[in-house]
């Protein structure tokens, strides 16, 4: 094994089980660097276990907030702790969770989408994270959901902007293929942790045996399983390390990132200022699954109660994540668009143990130099006559008018529609990006 190879191993680590999967892919000489018009970045962040979007944006008007009072006797969060964040189509005022205090100064760079889900029609939404989790990353509604071509909205995106693209790195995404959202044609980066060294070997040595073994599986019949899986190996070791090698994923910043999640934001911001041909990054968090001991405001944070901590952790991390390319590059950071979702929100009022269990919409976000900050939608009310099935916050925003208006006006995608199966909304539904 060379020493440049050796290299690239050494800077970039493990890498997750379905990378060494055989996938169907054009080895063409494309420039992977002029595949991102503009030099335009989206993260995708998920809240995983189904974040209540109630304690995350409060209705303050005062019948409303009296509603939520009731409903939530030990879990509401006090309105003198609120965040004011603005008011929605209707002319209803909305407070944030005090755990987004890290967002604040820039709440005019933050869209808050408070009543959104996967389906706004009769169809019974599910409850079940996983299944909701397969239908946002197949980039569907569920009305459909035994008909799948296998890729997601990400795969799928990749596939149609840019046919024949050589296999590259335009893609990151952290949660190692786990909502099969980067699932398509085009060779998309599916790394848990990128810092890890020598593949996740101990020693150099065995690194080099893992290529070794690898290698010569390319010499098999290109159109049988072998085949495909070499050669894929050979465009990752070759021509993905290579542009991997160079990333400093521990370099020194201004910023102050939190553990956890603050971790992949750190890396997230490594790749994009190292890497042009970045495009899109998916994050995930998890611990939203909040059915007990779900927790109060702010003087939560620091304690065992789930919702405040696992809030903080992530507004932080982006915060930080801003901060770090305001010094860094602010072209970049001004390109940079963040997003931020979860599989379905919470019950209305609070169970016996003080949380909350599974329901239908949440409250979705955006944030960037691109957004134009505000509370986006018509909020369908707390009133018993608003609720679907008297427990459940009434979707009246479509996910796919927010990532549709993404990736046309924020990532200049001419047909920003054709990602998502059978979607026809508006191209701007909400103006949200400037």
């Amino acid at each position: 094994m060379d020493h440049k190879r050796r290299t690239f191993l050494k800077g970039v680590g493990a890498v997750s089980a379905s990378m060494l999967m055989p996938m169907s892919f054009s080895m063409r000489s494309a420039n992977a660097a002029a595949a991102v018009p503009g030099n335009k970045k989206l993260i995708v962040l998920n809240m995983h276990g189904g974040n209540d979007g109630l304690n995350l944006a409060i209705p303050t008007e005062a019948s409303q907030y009296s509603l939520y009072q009731g409903y939530r006797p030990s879990i509401g969060i006090p309105m003198a702790d609120l965040l004011p964040v603005g008011q929605d189509a209707s002319g209803m005022d909305f407070g944030l969770h005090p755990s987004m205090a890290a967002l604040q100064p820039h709440f005019d760079k933050l869209a808050v989408f408070p009543a959104t889900h996967s389906a706004l029609g009769t169809y019974p939404h599910n409850r079940s994270h996983f299944y909701q989790m397969d239908i946002f990353g197949a980039g569907k509604t569920g009305e459909d959901p035994f008909v799948s071509d296998g890729k997601g909205w990400v795969g799928r995106y990749y596939d149609n902007r840019y046919p024949g693209l050589a296999p590259g790195i335009v893609g990151q995404d952290f949660t190692s293929a786990a909502h099969g959202t980067f699932n398509g044609n085009t060779f998309l980066l599916q790394m848990a942790s990128p810092n890890n060294v020598d593949l996740g070997a101990n020693s150099t040595a065995v690194s080099d045996a893992i290529w070794d073994d690898i290698k010569d599986i390319s010499t098999a019949d290109p159109a049988s399983y072998a085949g495909r899986f070499g050669n894929k190996q050979h465009v990752f070791f070759d021509d993905v390390l290579g542009r991997l090698g160079g990333v400093d994923f521990n370099r020194i910043t201004n910023a102050t990132y939190p553990t956890g999640v603050g971790t992949k934001f750190r890396y997230a911001a490594a790749m994009l200022l190292a890497i042009p041909e970045l495009e899109v990054l998916h994050i995930s968090i998890g611990g939203f699954d909040t059915h007990r001991n779900q927790g109060l405001g702010v003087n939560a944070v620091n304690g065992t109660e789930q919702q405040p901590r696992i809030l903080k952790n992530w507004a932080d991390a982006i915060a930080a994540l801003y901060d770090d390319l305001s010094v860094a590059d602010p072209t970049l950071r001004a390109n940079t668009v963040v997003t931020v979702q979860t599989e379905f929100g919470r019950t209305i009022k609070e169970n016996g143990d003080k949380g909350t269990d599974h329901g239908n919409a949440s409250c979705w976000m955006a944030f960037g130099d691109a957004v134009q900050g505000g509370v986006y939608g018509s909020y369908p009310g707390l009133e018993a006559a608003n609720l679907n099935g008297g427990n459940w916050l009434r979707p009246t925003i479509d996910y796919r008018d927010i990532f549709s208006e993404v990736l046309g006006s924020h990532l200049g995608y001419t047909d920003p529609n054709s990602p998502f199966p059978g979607y026809t909304g508006a191209p701007n539904p909400y103006g949200f990006i400037i």
